[in-house]
């Protein structure tokens, strides 16, 4: 992997200190969506404090930002494991994140019959009530109005296909110029509700991807995986890696540049689209993606290892059967993402 950074070292009790976090590119870390109180200032994007990548790197250790992990929770739940057969359709399955406070009190992904937001609606009711809500695909028009409705204080989605997918043109233009309306009537419903619809994306502090790397390849799971095959010509976590990274960018990218611009573009998101905003979005989209597949490539699902498959711990077939194993498995890689942001992994 070469050089570490420069964590951990120095004299013995001290860590050396990272270089500053690049500040955010205008109009990224926050996009706004209408209205004065969200207009960019001078100099760049008016951010809170409280969610800033630097503020969050006590102990000089590189860290999640809040808004980050949120984002991060949205596209995990995304994949949230499930028994239903999800067949292709224009509607996408999506992860939500409820926050209240800058504390997370919801976690939910869309099912074959409803959609992440109206789950919420079902689970929270009034208590949506100014809370932040952390979309991991922009929400259809039906869902937008009724979350408007319930009072939130604001509703950030990732900038890629919505909902109601817009990549479905060449082989269905019908079903596309359906998504084009509904993008449409989104737009009338932000333009005239109080909730602030935005894109909340913030650059990762220096070395964050490669801190999370080397911290997920020092794993004792990964490493006993490692030693049970001594003649395996690859690196086994970086087969897995970049397994899901291949897995992640299929589903939460856009390769091709054009087709995102015209899919911002078709969202409202003009401002986004010129230089060097365009290529600053992309290449934010595209760490957190590779944050994401990092951390899921630290658990993964292994032949005859398993949470469950130890002989010495199982007294019959039906122990521990509450809790299916994959679920077992993203609630740990959950933990894991929550872990590069309160620090635990560093103790």
């Amino acid at each position: 992997m070469g050089a570490g950074p420069p964590w951990g070292a120095g004299r013995r009790g001290h860590r050396a200190a990272l270089p500053p976090a690049p500040p955010p590119a205008p109009g990224l870390a926050l996009a706004p969506m209408h209205g004065a109180e969200e207009a960019v200032a001078a100099g760049g994007p008016r951010v809170s404090a409280a969610s800033t990548q630097t503020d969050s790197m006590a102990g000089q250790m590189p860290r999640l930002s809040k808004v980050n992990l949120f984002t991060l929770f949205s596209l995990w739940m995304e994949l949230f494991p499930s028994s239903e057969q999800h067949k292709k359709s224009q509607v996408k399955k999506s992860g939500l994140v409820v926050v209240k406070n800058m504390k997370i009190i919801g976690l939910h992904c869309s099912s074959t019959d409803l959609h992440a937001g109206q789950i919420a609606l079902i689970k929270h009711g009034s208590r949506l009530k100014n809370c932040d809500l952390y979309f991991s695909r922009k929400p259809c028009s039906t869902c937008l109005k009724m979350i408007v409705n319930a009072g939130v204080n604001r509703i950030s989605y990732w900038p890629a296909d919505p909902e109601i997918s817009l990549q479905n043109e060449a082989s269905n233009p019908l079903t596309t110029d359906d998504a084009k309306l509904d993008a449409k009537a989104v737009e009338r419903l932000k333009s005239n509700s109080r909730a602030r619809v935005c894109v909340l994306l913030q650059p990762l502090v220096c070395y964050m991807v490669q801190f999370i790397e080397e911290t997920s390849t020092k794993l004792d799971f990964i490493q006993k995986i490692a030693k049970s095959q001594p003649d395996s010509s690859t690196d086994f976590y970086t087969a897995c890696r970049q397994e899901r990274i291949k897995e992640y960018e299929s589903l939460f990218l856009i390769s091709n540049e054009e087709m995102h611009k015209q899919i911002l573009m078709t969202m409202g998101l003009e401002n986004l689209c010129e230089n060097p905003y365009f290529s600053n979005l992309r290449q934010n989209m595209k760490d957190l993606v590779l944050v994401l597949a990092t951390v899921a490539a630290s658990v993964p699902d292994f032949g005859c290892f398993g949470f469950y498959n130890s002989e010495s711990r199982r007294t019959n077939e039906t122990d521990h059967q509450g809790l299916p194993q994959e679920v077992a498995r993203h609630c740990m890689i959950q933990a894991r993402l929550l872990a590069y942001r309160t620090g635990e992994l560093l103790h």
